[in-house]
């Protein structure tokens, strides 16, 4: 008797799983044995996709499938701490700034200079000067602007009480004879100090403006001392010269109050 056939081609690649079972006799009463076999499941990765080494694939199953990577996440974090102190330095820098402008404009406002109109017309001279001595009253005088023309130094009485620093430079109003009895002219507010200015440029735009403005406001070109520039002081203080030209006597505690020259009745 034949033994039993198989039903399955020879050049048929291996099964996974392989059955056999006994079929129905024939006519001639043999019995045959067919052989199933069960489908290879077909791969669910496209044909031409090459296979996953299992170290790689292992790898890529322990990667989270949501969102970026750790690495990359803390890199977006850094890079945003970086621009957000960039930005506060920048806000701390403007804001100092502005402070500083802010304090340098009050400075600058705080207190301007302003000449007393009154003290200047009624002073004998007026000049710039660098304060060389406060307490020996000596002055470097830079430029004159009102009265008989002075030397380049000059000695002035109560600097010390009119508030002068050595080494800066002053608006003075001046009273007195040259050259020995000058000094700063009195505040005509009772009660007041001698005043002095600052020689600022606002200070010297009023003074320029005074000058422009009254013609007898003006530098007399005479003696600067000696027998001749007292004979000019009194002619300078005669009842026919202009008020604005007439010599104060000094002013001081020696000296007692202010007492000027009667004005001519117009």
């Amino acid at each position: 008797m034949d033994g039993p056939r198989s039903t399955a081609s020879a050049d048929q690649p291996p099964a996974d799983h392989v059955a056999t079972k006994p079929s129905a006799k024939s006519d001639d009463g043999s019995s045959e044995m067919t052989v199933e076999t069960d489908p290879i499941p077909e791969s669910s990765a496209p044909a031409d996709q090459p296979a996953v080494p299992a170290g790689q694939a292992e790898d890529s199953a322990e990667q989270p499938t949501g969102g970026a990577s750790p690495g990359i996440t803390a890199e977006a974090d850094s890079t945003s701490g970086n621009r957000a102190g960039g930005l506060l330095r920048l806000a701390a820098v403007t804001a100092g700034l502005w402070w500083l402008g802010l304090l340098l404009l009050a400075a600058g406002t705080a207190n301007p200079v302003t000449l007393n109109r009154a003290q200047i017309l009624s002073s004998t001279a007026v000049v710039i000067g660098t304060v060389l001595d406060v307490k020996q009253g000596t002055v470097h005088v830079t430029e004159q602007f009102h009265g008989l023309a002075l030397p380049a130094e000059i000695s002035v009485g109560r600097l010390a009480e009119a508030g002068a620093k050595q080494g800066q430079s002053y608006v003075i109003p001046l009273s007195g004879l040259p050259p020995d009895e000058l000094q700063v002219e009195q505040s005509p507010l009772p009660g007041h100090p001698p005043l002095i200015y600052p020689a600022t440029e606002d200070a010297i735009r009023q003074l320029t403006t005074l000058r422009t403005d009254n013609p007898d406001f003006q530098v007399l070109d005479l003696p600067h001392s000696g027998p001749a520039a007292r004979d000019s002081a009194a002619e300078a203080n005669s009842p026919a010269a202009s008020p604005r030209q007439r010599f104060r006597p000094p002013v001081g505690p020696e000296t007692g109050p202010l007492i000027g020259p009667s004005l001519p009745e117009e």
